[in-house]
């Protein structure tokens, strides 16, 4: 089989030392062609085979890329990908296709259950970030960059001890759900989501300690927020000046 370098732009990555399953082997590789050599007596016969279907792109099976990193590659004078194929299992599939038509909404429900209910099932910031972004880019065509930068929103450092903020500077931070998350910030955020009377009778809302702060929350105490920044809409000596007023 021959790929070129555009449509096995990660099969540069694949190694016998690499876990395959920490892989988004959708994004791996984009196929939009391959060929097939067939050698009988000596004789070589090429079969151009096109998998790209309007915007969709192909990609390697997870069996096949367990097969490349089983068997190697080489790279012929045209900089293309050579994979031996005298050893596949013919049964296995090699190529996998994203579905041509897809909802959108049914995309994001999915992505967004995996946030509020898949959570407690990870262990750690990475794992969760190859799932989502396996979802996503099994439809979509999303850096990976900025999913894993979602799923850090979703990591708190002490939550046993109540502290929800970001795990950062921790080197195993805890992955908490978008309901715990929310419920143990500040109110900007906790009333702005949908359990609003889960918050009102929570005795942790009154608490106060280790709230993390939220940008609503300047719609709810905007002078308090802003005051450390920017000194807060009303200054002590605005108050006193109000009340010399009225005592004239």
């Amino acid at each position: 089989m021959i790929v070129s370098q555009f449509g096995g732009r990660g099969i540069k990555d694949i190694n016998k030392n690499i876990d395959i399953r920490k892989l988004n082997l959708s994004a791996l590789t984009r196929l939009e062609t391959v060929t097939i050599n067939r050698i009988t007596n000596g004789e070589t016969e090429s079969f151009v085979i096109n998998i790209k279907n309007h915007n969709t792109y192909g990609f390697f099976s997870p069996d096949f890329i367990a097969y490349i990193q089983s068997v190697g590659f080489t790279i012929d004078e045209y900089d293309r990908y050579n994979i031996d194929l005298s050893e596949w299992k013919k049964t296995l599939p090699v190529i996998n296709m994203p579905d041509v038509e897809f909802s959108f909404l049914h995309l994001s429900n999915e992505y967004k259950h995996m946030f509020k209910f898949g959570t407690k099932e990870v262990e750690t910031v990475e794992s969760i970030s190859m799932k989502a972004a396996e979802l996503l880019n099994s439809k979509l065509d999303i850096p990976f960059p900025l999913i894993n930068t979602t799923a850090y929103g979703f990591t708190a450092k002490d939550p046993n001890n109540g502290d929800y903020s970001l795990g950062r500077n921790t080197e195993s931070p805890a992955i908490v759900k978008l309901g715990a998350k929310l419920e143990n910030g500040s109110l900007g955020g906790s009333l702005a989501w949908e359990k609003v009377l889960r918050t009102i009778f929570n005795g942790i809302t009154y608490d106060g300690r280790n709230a993390v702060d939220h940008p609503l929350d300047v719609l709810l105490k905007p002078n308090e927020t802003i005051k450390d920044k920017y000194g807060g809409f009303v200054t002590e000596n605005d108050i006193h000046i109000k009340e010399y007023m009225i005592d004239d």
